[in-house]
């Protein structure tokens, strides 16, 4: 059985995923303790900022187990439980090739997650020989699939607001390198934007919430600097771009808190709150550009757009990628009758073969290439015989069918003279 479970940010708050957030150095350890487990053979463990997973392939006995597992490992106990989400074979499958493409990220269509999906599998199977036959054929799919999507679809055109104010952003800097961006608020929007703005290679990122602790885990993130709201009037002094996203009712940027900026410092200034977090005199300070969501309307209704066809079309690659996933997983379950009939037949033919070296020295060449090709004929073919027999006395019909398409045999491959041992 394959199953993935863990939590999400679309499961769980901040505070109860900061209890999984486990360090890479600690991973190998903890798989080594979870293969211990009986009827659990084999498992990846994913961490990033916004999630926590675990996919196994175990016995299904074991789901329990590993459930109790992830608990203790977030020493919650089954508090976890009501956060925690559980796939099982294809849709365990499917939820892995969607993560891996970016299609259950918090920024849709983000590329770090495949890089985070890499390093996850490469620990596993590197580091803690946790990773068999099954995941790695599923990993294999999965990192595939979402090389194909980037090169094959539209999926890095998924973008939101925030990239849209990112983007406006990066057009207005001359040096990100040297830029500082004051991002207000701590929020889905202010984490997105703090994202793209990292990619873009702003230099100095200062994130400031009314809760410090808030701000203060979305830092650790991005490798900002955070503060309260009290420490505006220090932070706009210094500030290039400022976005404002928070669910404040009065304005918290105002004309007077800039009043220790360079007279005449330009500042590009990113209101992406409704109601608005900038009161409506910023725009006239000198220097200084206010960018609205109306002025943003446009850019993110095209984004949106693109967004929805987009997303369609990975999610018909992830569709076709489950198909043959599955059928890769089909063969493989006959790999180890492969294996025995191919190593068989290989013990025949070193046997027949040392007896034919035999008939050579004594009978010469002819005698033993007769031998080698009936008696490797005959002992090959033995047991199929024997089988086919007993199953048509048996009168199944099924098992004789099915050794003619085995063989690829057809109703006129029965030659005159050549009967049935």
């Amino acid at each position: 059985m394959l199953l993935a479970l863990g939590v999400s940010h679309k499961t769980a708050p901040l505070r109860l995923r900061e209890r999984l957030a486990i360090a890479p150095e600690h991973i190998p350890g903890l798989l080594d303790s979870l293969l211990e487990s009986e009827g659990v053979d084999e498992a990846v463990l994913l961490v990033t900022c916004n999630r926590t997973e675990l996919y196994v392939s175990a016995a299904p006995h074991a789901t329990p187990i590993v459930i109790r597992w992830l608990n203790t490992l977030s020493g919650l106990g089954t508090d976890l439980d009501e956060y925690i989400y559980q796939y099982r074979d294809l849709e365990a499958a499917q939820h892995l090739f969607r993560v891996s493409a970016g299609l259950d990220s918090l920024v849709l269509g983000e590329t770090q997650i495949l890089g985070q999906v890499k390093a996850a599998y490469r620990l596993a199977h590197q580091e803690a020989a946790a990773v068999g036959p099954v995941l790695h054929q599923l990993f294999q799919h999965a990192l595939s699939l979402a090389k194909d999507l980037r090169s094959d679809t539209s999926l890095d055109s998924l973008r939101s607001l925030p990239y849209a104010a990112a983007k406006m952003a990066r057009n207005r800097m001359d040096n990100p390198a040297d830029t500082h961006a004051v991002l207000v608020g701590a929020g889905e929007t202010i984490a997105i934007l703090a994202f793209h703005l990292r990619e873009r290679g702003v230099g100095k990122i200062s994130i400031l919430n009314r809760t410090l602790s808030s701000a203060a885990a979305l830092a650790a993130e991005h490798g900002a600097r955070c503060d309260t709201l009290d420490g505006l009037p220090e932070a706009l002094a210094t500030a290039d771009l400022v976005a404002c996203a928070t669910s404040s009712e009065e304005p918290l940027i105002t004309p007077d808190l800039l009043n220790r900026r360079e007279p005449g410092r330009g500042m590009l200034v990113l209101d992406l709150a409704v109601p608005r977090d900038v009161a409506p005199g910023v725009a006239d300070v000198e220097g200084v550009e206010v960018v609205t969501v109306d002025d943003l309307a446009e850019v993110v209704k095209a984004s949106e757009e693109m967004r929805y066809a987009a997303a369609a079309e990975a999610e018909q690659g992830v569709k076709q990628a489950l198909a043959e996933w599955r059928k890769a997983s089909r063969i493989r379950t006959a790999a180890p009758t492969i294996c025995a009939l191919r190593a068989e037949a290989a013990r025949t033919r070193r046997h027949t073969l040392v007896e034919a070296r035999r008939i050579a020295a004594s009978r010469g060449t002819e005698a033993a290439l007769e031998y080698l090709a009936t008696t490797l004929t005959n002992r090959l073919l033995h047991a199929p015989t024997v089988r086919l027999r007993d199953a048509a006395a048996a009168d199944n019909a099924e098992l004789v069918a099915a050794a003619r398409e085995l063989f690829d045999l057809s109703e006129d491959d029965n030659e005159s003279g050549i009967e049935a041992a």
